[in-house]
């Protein structure tokens, strides 16, 4: 039986997301819901799916010696990516930080 595979290489990211009732312009407020964290970085949520569907998935890339490195190594582990390609650095792990209206338009501010 043949076993397909494949091999990532790109971005991993920690997204901090939070439910707005509007993306906002400049220099105006709303109040934003609580943030739910979650696993991210497009390469990365694309071999998770990959993997759901029963690909070998490996990821090749990098991350900081900090709490959102050791969340994103268990996420790949519980979505069954092998992060043998996985190197670390000194600095930090990229976040982003996700304001979603309630019709799914999104703001995003990237850190890393």
């Amino acid at each position: 039986m043949r076993r397909d595979a494949i091999v990532g290489l790109g971005t991993i990211a920690v997204d901090r997301i939070r439910r707005v009732p509007r993306v906002i312009g400049p220099d105006e407020k709303v109040r934003a819901g609580p943030v739910e964290i979650r696993p991210g970085g497009a390469t990365v949520n694309h071999l998770a799916w990959a993997a759901c569907l029963g690909t070998r998935a490996s990821f090749l890339g990098v991350v900081g010696r900090d709490a959102e490195a050791r969340f994103m190594r268990k996420a790949m582990d519980r979505a069954g990516i092998d992060r043998g390609g996985v190197k670390t650095l000194s600095g930090a792990t990229a976040v982003s930080e996700i304001f979603v209206d309630p019709e799914g338009e999104r703001a995003i501010y990237m850190d890393f």
